[in-house]
């Protein structure tokens, strides 16, 4: 799609571990709002073709905007990746990814963008957040994501691949545009103090209120959406995730 915004309710798309379609939606100077939805592509590597479920690019100088809300996101690569002027509004999402969660590029001269995290559960395996940027990148406007009462887990068997927290490239984090504020959260421990890049320094990072540590040492099962009450980052609010009713909801 291009220009103009989407809305999608109640949507539920499965893509063929065969697939060649490379996302699910596909946006191009587009604001998308989702809710209700259940998006999964393909959990093997033999689907070569897939690059990730949504994907969202957008060169004007007005920022579009992703919200989602109460949806289910699960794939073996990418669940979204936004390119230059795009902001994420997230509540109460299931982001499940056998590869990594959110990408964020930037190719361009930057403007001043928000994102907002709120009770969603990451389930990543390999790197939650990353940034990178282009040889015509130049950083103008500051990036900030506002990070409350979300479980960023990583509950995966061991094997080689190391889960990162962050991972970007020197100019992203050199730039000093990013800044993390967050309270409520609940982060597992092998991710929690994980970040690959040139000069980590620059990054402005607030834990905020009540964070805390936990360890995840079974595989995940996925119909457990939420955490339990003793293990979220504030146990009086309603749990990070989704909702499985709201899910089989109409209208």
């Amino acid at each position: 799609m291009t220009g103009g915004h989407l809305e999608l309710v109640g949507l539920h798309a499965r893509l063929s571990p065969i697939t060649v379609v490379p996302s699910i939606v596909q946006l191009h100077g587009s604001s998308l709002t989702m809710s209700r939805s259940w998006l999964q592509g393909p959990l093997t590597k033999s689907a070569a073709g897939f690059k990730n479920l949504i994907a969202a690019d957008n060169a004007s100088g007005v920022a579009t905007t992703l919200l989602l809300r109460d949806n289910v996101l699960i794939a073996g690569k990418t669940l979204v990746h936004m390119q230059d002027h795009v902001q994420l509004k997230a509540r109460n999402n299931v982001f499940l990814s056998l590869g990594d969660g959110v990408h964020f590029d930037a190719n361009r001269s930057s403007i001043p963008l928000q994102h907002s995290l709120d009770h969603n559960t990451f389930a990543i395996r390999q790197a939650f957040f990353t940034l990178n940027t282009g040889p015509e990148f130049k950083a103008v406007g500051s990036v900030s994501v506002q990070a409350n009462s979300n479980a960023f887990l990583h509950p995966f068997k061991a094997d080689d691949h190391k889960p990162v927290f962050l991972r970007a490239g020197a100019a992203s984090i050199s730039s000093g545009r990013l800044k993390w504020q967050g309270q409520n959260n609940v982060y597992d421990s092998r991710i929690a103090t994980t970040i690959q890049a040139g000069e980590v320094d620059a990054i402005t990072y607030e834990a905020g209120p009540l964070s805390k540590l936990i360890t995840t040492d079974t595989a995940l099962h996925l119909d457990r959406l939420t955490l339990p009450k003793e293990l979220r980052g504030d146990p009086n609010q309603s749990p990070p995730g989704v909702d499985p009713a709201l899910l089989n909801r109409k209208g």
